[in-house]
């Protein structure tokens, strides 16, 4: 699907009634700059973005940041909030703490990349997942996309194959228990949510 010129994805007034869209991101900069992309596409959705600060990535920071943004907006029936973190270098026991905190919200979710966001990025080009070892770090995945993707991947223009990047995200997902196996990413399950609030201007 060609892709055309950001300028051309003009941001619209939202309804009352649109539904927001609150992604708190292990990252300062990658996560952020891909979602906000989606904010206000259609007047259906916003979406705002909690970065990581001064490298506090570590899942407790995140709850806390989840925590901290929800006492300052009020998320309404429609609204959700997502946590978008990494597997790399967490422990089992830090992930499961933001999971338990989790079920205890009805508008939170979680989305895990294993081991990293890249994955998910990595799915907007193929479905043909690399040959890795299962131990692949991330910067050995950051290595990958501009290998496929001459210039790496475009915040700016990219995230329009979000359709393309669910359906090879899901067709390859794996996982032990809730943790998704190496190469595989949780992410399509918040773009499941996005897409049909979007998909008439993609």
């Amino acid at each position: 699907m060609p892709l055309t010129d950001r300028r051309e994805y003009r941001k619209k007034q939202p309804f009352r009634d649109a539904t927001l869209f609150v992604v708190i991101c292990e990252g300062e900069k990658r996560e952020a700059e891909y979602f906000s992309f989606f904010d206000r596409l259609s007047s259906r959705i916003k979406v705002q973005t909690i970065p990581s600060f001064m490298g506090k990535s570590a899942p407790n920071h995140l709850l806390a940041n989840a925590h901290a943004t929800c006492s300052e907006i009020a998320l309404t029936n429609n609204d959700q909030l997502w946590i978008v973190l990494d597997k790399d270098r967490w422990t089992r026991k830090s992930l499961e703490s933001i999971l338990q905190a989790v079920k205890r919200k009805p508008s939170w979710s979680v989305a895990i990349s294993n081991p990293c966001f890249e994955v998910w990025l990595f799915f907007h080009f193929t479905k043909n997942i690399p040959e890795l070892t299962n131990n692949a770090t991330c910067r050995e995945w950051k290595s990958i996309i501009p290998k496929i993707k001459p210039g790496g991947f475009d915040g700016s223009r990219h995230p329009a194959l979000i359709e393309t990047a669910t359906l090879n995200a899901y067709a390859n997902y794996n996982a032990t228990g809730y943790f998704p196996t190496p190469g595989s990413t949780q992410v399509f399950r918040l773009a499941e949510k996005i897409i049909p609030l979007i998909k008439n201007y993609l």
